[in-house]
């Protein structure tokens, strides 16, 4: 498997249930965190959900890796800044969420910063957001480490439909 496949490889390992070196809970948790919990329908429903977002890894190497290697190179970063840049010109989304602080903070900053998105319903949590163009972008923390999509969900339908869940 090379760089330009990784990503594709991951996600259809998820939806098939065929590969197991990408940790279904990663993918379960982005599920949780965008669309709320698992219905009856869960099967059905993934391969609809999944067609209705890009996926995309901000670097094509997994996380275990490059942790174990000290960190991100600034190669690897800046193959990642340009893969980001296309993203966004070439898909032109209306969201875009880093399930990552760390890459988060390597991202441009964005054509302008906007203030928070919070609830008091939801304590201790903001997503941070940036626009970049008609995008708008939010940082959210990385599905593995203290990661509960119960308590990120009702943030993000904040941000993409204007209110919380009812």
């Amino acid at each position: 498997m090379d760089e330009n496949t990784y990503t594709i490889w991951c996600v259809n390992g998820h939806l098939t249930g065929e590969n197991s070196s990408r940790p279904r809970q990663h993918f379960e948790n982005i599920e949780k965190a965008l669309f709320g919990y698992k219905s009856d329908e869960e099967e059905v429903l993934r391969p609809r959900r999944w067609d209705s977002i890009i996926y995309s890894n901000y670097v094509q190497i997994p996380v275990t890796d490059y942790n174990k290697n000290g960190g991100l190179s600034e190669e690897e970063l800046e193959t990642g800044r340009l893969r980001f840049k296309r993203t966004l010109d070439t898909f032109k989304p209306d969201f875009l969420f880093a399930f990552s602080f760390r890459i988060w903070e390597d991202l441009p900053l964005g054509d302008e910063k906007s203030d928070p998105i919070k609830d008091e319903s939801v304590p201790n949590k903001e997503l941070e957001q940036r626009v970049y163009g008609k995008t708008k972008a939010y940082k959210i923390h990385y599905t593995k480490r203290g990661f509960s999509p119960l308590q990120w969900y009702p943030l993000i339908h904040k941000a993409v439909w204007g209110h919380l869940p009812q």
